[in-house]
């Protein structure tokens, strides 16, 4: 399995390994706390440009059954999990979360002491960070990590709205 580098702006590392080929990616580090609905998170338009990092012990378990999204296309950057479920099992599960994630170019990775970044986010508040599997230095990373221009003063909502109007007729 191939290793790959969470990289906190702090100057923090922790290594994992890779359960979903992806790109390289930037973003802001937050903290997910659901027990279920990993199908909807991958999709919530709220997500943008943020890599999620789920507290729940293992993610993956009941797989991707194209059901429960809350938009047409995954939003976040990058998946961090404790212990990912590499056979899920669902009656109706269609594929697999890394499937769905490779599908969509986005980098998952395992391994992580999820609890641990948990505690230190609830402290300090989400944090800049970049998750790699490149074999550059760490020192070129973290600095990478501390130039990284953030979410601040984005206009993420143009980004993930429709492009064009829609109606729903009001129910009788």
């Amino acid at each position: 399995m191939t290793i790959a580098r969470l990289i906190l702006e702090d100057g923090s590392i922790f290594q994992g390994k890779l359960f979903s080929k992806g790109a390289s990616c930037f973003g802001e580090l937050i903290f997910n706390t659901s027990m279920t609905g990993y199908e909807e998170v991958l999709t919530d338009p709220s997500y943008k440009e943020q890599l999620v990092l789920f507290t729940y012990p293992q993610i993956g378990n009941y797989g991707i059954h194209h059901e429960n999204p809350q938009s047409e296309k995954p939003h976040l950057q990058a998946v961090i999990v404790k212990e990912y479920c590499h056979f899920p099992s669902h009656s109706q599960s269609k594929e697999s979360l890394a499937t769905y994630l490779e599908r969509h170019n986005i980098m998952g990775i395992e391994d992580i002491d999820t609890r641990f970044i948990t505690r230190k986010l609830r402290h300090v508040g989400a944090m800049n960070a970049l998750i790699t599997d490149s074999d550059e230095s760490d020192d070129i990373l973290v600095q990478q990590v501390k130039n990284y221009a953030g979410l601040t003063g984005k206009n993420l909502a143009i980004e993930v709205g429709t492009k064009t109007q829609y109606q729903w007729a009001a129910p009788e």
